[in-house]
């Protein structure tokens, strides 16, 4: 009965290897697949040049308002692919996105396959984040539990969606993921060193993404909650401990740059920050370089003065406080959702010693990260801010597969899991535009959401594809984006125009036009400026498309 044992747990392991590597395996062909089907995107457009000014310059200045460390990361290559970049660190306040321009300009006949180069390496962000959920999860509850949890990770569309684009926010996902690790194995069995490494990861962590400085908060409440009937005085010692060495590793990551620099010789835009410096003593040096600071206040003054966001049919500035909660309800599958109904409400328990402290850690992780960003922020343009909650659930969900004991159990859970991963592969390599049957698939969300979400200038090869198969040269193309048309072959009128009567022929309109947003002043390779305003082209709606490129640009023949 023992040998019969061990062979069983030796076929488990052997199914979950090979399981793991095969999902994994799928994930990396789909990304590698779906990423030269999409054009640069809008934050993509200043993120590479900014993180290769990193590289050239040595200085963090350019798009400060995201730290260096992912920027860092995936624009390695370029170090050996050696593109040219213009751009003078000494000149302040350039804006991100001109440097994206002259970038595009320099670098116009492997524009996209540079980009294709940094997608790389989000991708391998991507994989080593679902290598660390399959570990964890088979830690805390065996080999099951964890395929279940990589299967839900790496066929998840908003995982798909962001894992191949040049942005922080898969990266950022990683590093608040690992923290969160740091400290479930730091509550396992306390020491010094395991704070010490707790401190590194949340300093990690700050140099990924600045929505998780929101680390800050979880930390000292999972460390009170699960520390305080040993000793209420240690906590607070190892939690002053670890904020400390998370400091000295933020430094670290900017080498030490205007590390100490006085208070007052700062100019801050956000109310937060000018209050601060208001109160207290302008010689008072700051213990965090320049660069983080700086880029700390651009990051608070956008979330005070907002972004003009798309919500169930109207535009708005001001911020909704369901805006996320509907967004993951509507971008999430319904599988999903059952399943995370399944756990919270009709089978909470699990069976492993530590799964009471690493659920609640998922749970407190997921519901403050959602509470920040409803509450806190006025940044309601992407279900993308809240990245985090679904490896994080997929994690916290995965038990549920130990508790699959009888035959109808199993045939309705096997039907889940078809069901997501057939809604999954549908939408390839549409992930971005990806939606449930709740908002009417890819097709009706636009209804509900906009931006991120749907429209992201990520469709441009899409409508090249559609023109070729109609017979279109040349198209009249109202763009929601901010790369040339051009660099992806297409031929375009931007109308002068914005009316019916201006308007006649084949007709191309990103989403957010018809949503009734508008476009700031975007430069083309002929040196024209193209502009939008704001509900100028609501009135097509009143037309029934020809056709699509995507899920992002509809065409019109007036």
């Amino acid at each position: 009965m023992l040998q019969s044992g061990i062979v069983t747990v030796k076929h488990t392991k052997i199914v979950g290897l090979w399981g793991a590597c095969g999902l994994l395996g799928i994930f990396v062909l789909r990304l590698f697949l779906s990423a030269p089907l999409q054009s640069v995107t809008f934050d993509e457009y200043a993120h590479v040049p900014a993180g290769y000014s990193y590289w050239r310059t040595g200085n963090f200045s350019l798009y400060s308002k995201n730290p260096p460390l992912i920027k860092l990361w995936f624009t390695l290559p370029l170090i050996i692919t050696s593109p040219q970049l213009d751009f003078d660190p000494s000149q302040r306040n350039i804006h991100p996105w001109a440097v994206g321009f002259s970038f595009l300009k320099d670098n116009l006949s492997r524009y996209h396959a540079i980009f294709l180069q940094c997608r790389a390496m989000v991708i391998l962000l991507s994989v080593f984040l679902g290598l660390m959920l399959f570990l964890w999860t088979r830690a805390l509850y065996g080999w099951m539990p964890a395929l279940l949890c990589l299967f839900l990770y790496t066929f998840c569309p908003e995982i798909l969606a962001h894992s191949q684009l040049c942005t922080t926010d898969i990266g950022g996902a990683l590093f608040l993921i690992s923290a969160l690790a740091g400290l479930w194995f730091y509550l396992r069995k306390p020491t010094a060193k395991k704070s010490v490494v707790c401190g590194i990861l949340l300093g990690g962590a700050q140099l990924a993404k600045f929505s998780n400085l929101v680390l800050y908060f979880i930390y000292p409440l999972v460390l009170i909650a699960f520390l305080r009937k040993r000793d209420l005085r240690k906590s607070i010692l190892v939690i002053i401990l670890i904020f400390i060495v998370s400091v000295f590793v933020i430094n670290i990551g900017y080498f030490f740059q205007g590390t100490l620099r006085p208070l007052g010789t700062y100019t801050f835009t956000s109310n937060l920050m000018k209050s601060a410096q208001e109160a207290l003593p302008g010689h008072l040096p700051v213990p965090f370089p320049s660069s983080f600071v700086e880029g700390f206040d651009l990051n608070r003054y956008e979330v005070e003065i907002g972004h003009l966001f798309y919500l169930n049919g109207h535009l708005s500035l001001k911020s909704r406080w369901y805006y996320f909660l509907e967004a993951f309800t509507l971008k999430t599958p319904i599988p999903f959702l059952l399943l995370i109904f399944y756990r919270a409400f009709i089978n909470p328990s699990t069976t492993h010693p530590h799964s009471f402290s690493a659920g609640s850690i998922f749970l407190i992780a997921s519901v403050v990260f959602l509470a920040n960003f409803s509450f806190f922020t006025s940044l309601d343009i992407g279900v993308r801010y809240i990245l985090p909650i679904f490896p994080l659930l997929s994690l916290w969900m995965s038990p549920v597969v130990l508790r699959m004991t009888t035959m109808w159990k199993k045939i309705l859970f096997g039907f889940l899991l078809v069901w997501y991963a057939a809604g999954s592969l549908s939408i390839h390599p549409h992930y971005l535009s990806y939606f449930n049957e709740i908002a009417g698939g890819p097709d009706g969300g636009h209804r509900y959401l906009g931006d991120s979400n749907i429209d992201w200038g990520q469709d441009l090869p899409q409508l090249k594809k559609y023109m070729d198969a109609h017979g279109l040269s040349r198209i009249k193309l109202f763009y929601y984006g901010v790369v040339d048309p051009e660099v992806y072959g297409i031929s375009y009128d931007f109308p002068l125009g914005e009316g019916p009567s201006s308007l006649k022929g084949d007709i191309a309109v990103s989403v957010s036009f018809l949503q009734g947003k508008g476009i700031w002043s975007v430069p083309t390779l002929k040196g024209r400026y193209l502009s939008v305003r704001e509900g100028a082209l609501i009135w097509l709606n009143r037309f029934q498309h020809a056709g699509r490129a995507g899920y992002s640009i509809y065409i019109f023949h007036l």
